[in-house]
């Protein structure tokens, strides 16, 4: 299946990264910078050494925190809605349709995280969380047959494709288990190991690709060929539980003086698969000619190929580097480095990550954070402020990516007790 790798991509490209969603909207705030300085239930999202290094709370919890982000591009949301309700001048379509050319698709993905549990109580912590993904490319034929029709943009036929074109969705929920513990130390110092056992359960996964459309203007004819992937939809033989598998993190962590610095490894081991016989497909397949079409559903191992990309869609290993530096009580600095080491994997975001971020303490009980990013897709850019009294932590951030397709809000809230 010629798209196989665009699936994959589409996943790849949604901003908000990794099976555990981040419980912190201090994170967010600071770029996404924590690996070095994650602690409590934080901790088994980040980096789970963080459970035995100083700072780590007695008892941490948090109640609910969701996180979002969208992107729609390169023709954006603002380009629709300045003609609204008109008719789209063909200048402006084909301004449109270069800049979709130039992308290779117009693209559009929503990804949600919330996390249903996440406490710690000293070096152990447990998280509970969910994501949604949905992520669809449109083609640059598929586009111009939006926009202008069957015979093209400059009104004379030729034949068009939909090659670049695919769409996915999928839901996934994971539970993780960490335990953090210190190897040595000694004044001013510290280095301490975790590691985290998860278990991910995938709900639901849906995908449809072209798999060689051709539509010709003159004489009007070719094929169109989509299928669509799916979970089975027989409410006798639905299951929630349509792929699953363990998992293993480990992380390091070590203070020295005014410095701190992490390490980890997500995905280290993996076992994650897709059930095939839980799924099944539709052929989607119209001849334009002869206007016949097979639009049954077939099960998902009567077609090899489709089976077989479904079954690979797995968990791969994620690598990140994070430092984090206190000059004085009331400011922090930290920065991180992630890759993701295959470009293939279920674990979403950019594959290559660079932030830094900054908590600064107006007052000792309100932070302000910012934070900025390079990434393989762009950059971002991020800010947020949280209310510290006591155990309580409220925290709130909002950010933005910016890529070739546009900018792309990010949005997080947390209210925890314990950790931020």
């Amino acid at each position: 299946m010629r798209n196989r790798y665009l699936l994959v991509s589409l996943i790849a490209a949604a901003p908000v990264a990794a099976q555990l969603p981040s419980a912190s909207a201090s994170a967010l705030g600071a770029g996404d910078t924590y690996t070095a300085l994650a602690r409590g239930f934080n901790a088994v999202a980040w980096n789970p050494a963080g459970l035995a290094m100083t700072g780590n709370p007695g008892f941490s919890m948090t109640l609910v925190p969701i996180r979002a982000v969208g992107s729609f591009g390169p023709i954006s949301l603002k380009d629709l809605k300045d003609y609204e309700g008109v008719v789209v001048p063909a200048d402006v379509k084909e301004e449109w349709l270069q800049k979709v050319e130039g992308e290779g698709a117009q693209s559009a993905a929503f990804q949600a995280g919330l996390t249903e549990l996440a406490l710690s109580i000293g070096p152990f912590a447990l998280h509970v969380g969910s994501q949604a993904t949905v992520a669809a490319d449109l083609g640059p034929g598929a586009m111009e047959l939006i926009m202008f029709g069957n015979a093209g943009r400059t009104g004379e036929p030729r034949p068009i494709t939909g090659e670049g074109s695919a769409a996915i969705g999928l839901a996934s929920t994971t539970a993780g288990v960490s335990y953090g513990r210190v190897i040595s130390q000694s004044p001013g110092r510290r280095l301490a190991f975790g590691v985290t056992g998860k278990y991910t359960m995938g709900h639901a996964l849906f995908f449809a690709t072209d798999a060689g459309t051709n539509v010709t203007a003159s004489p009007i004819g070719g094929q169109v060929v989509f299928p669509m992937v799916l979970p089975i939809t027989d409410e006798d033989e639905r299951s929630i539980n349509n792929g699953n598998g363990i998992g293993l993190d480990i992380g390091l962590g070590m203070e020295r003086g005014p410095w701190t610095f992490g390490f980890s490894i997500q995905n280290l081991i993996h076992t994650f698969k897709w059930d095939a016989s839980n799924f099944e497909f539709q052929r989607n397949m119209l001849n334009i000619e002869d206007n016949s079409s097979d639009t049954e559903t077939y099960p998902l191992e009567s077609w090899p190929e489709l089976a077989n990309a479904v079954e690979d869609l797995r968990f791969k290993p994620v690598i990140a580097f994070g430092a984090a530096w206190k000059p004085v009580g009331r400011i922090t600095l930290s920065g991180d480095l992630r890759m993701r080491t295959d470009d293939e994997g279920l674990e979403g975001g950019p594959q290559r990550f660079l932030g830094v971020g900054a908590e600064f303490r107006v007052l000792p009980f309100l932070p302000l954070r910012v934070g900025a990013a390079s990434t393989s897709d762009g950059t971002m850019l991020t800010g947020g402020a949280g209310l510290s009294i006591g155990f309580f932590n409220l925290a709130g951030a909002v950010g933005v990516s910016q890529g070739d397709g546009g900018s792309d809000p990010i949005a997080a809230l947390t209210l925890s007790f314990g950790a931020k």
